[in-house]
């Protein structure tokens, strides 16, 4: 059975997660993209055999043919993505940052918990400076770093913030 992939993002990483799923990996196939230049979101699902191209990152969530979700997108939009993703029911895999704050990390990694999401983050923040703070009732000297690994989130002692 071959993993029928949404990528969200079809830019130069987005391009790349395609270029493993279909070269590198197997048991995957990319099924749809979506990308805010839609003419480019276009060019690439032509150049997928079966592939469609969405107007929107939420019709590509939707999609019955699609049963997992990359998204590669511009990093503020992530949170949002990631969080309709999981609504839906789909693993969702997430390129970094996971969000552009310590609060939208907060919410997403928050919504996560509970449910029986499978999400997978690259990272949470782009670097250990910029890196997602998430308040844990501790006081910003003891704020802790979200990060994930295999799927399951974990929380690391954060670098100081600028």
């Amino acid at each position: 059975m071959s993993v029928r992939i949404g990528v969200i993002g079809v830019g130069m990483i987005g391009q790349d997660h395609i270029r493993r799923v279909t070269q590198v990996l197997t048991g995957g196939s990319v099924t749809a993209v979506n990308d805010v230049d839609a003419a480019r979101a276009g060019q690439v699902a032509a150049g997928l055999p079966g592939a469609v191209s969405h107007r929107s990152a939420q019709d590509l969530i939707a999609d019955g043919n699609v049963d997992a979700v990359l998204v590669a997108s511009w990093g503020p939009a992530h949170e949002e993505q990631v969080v309709a993703a999981i609504a839906a029911g789909k693993p969702v895999f997430c390129e970094k940052p996971l969000a552009p704050s310590s609060d939208a990390c907060q919410r997403a990694t928050c919504y996560c918990r509970g449910t029986r999401a499978r999400f997978r983050a690259s990272r949470i923040a782009s670097s250990p400076r910029r890196s997602a703070v998430c308040s844990s009732g501790a006081s910003s000297s003891r704020a802790r770093r979200c990060d994930t690994h295999a799927g399951v989130f974990r929380s690391r002692a954060a670098a100081s913030t600028p």
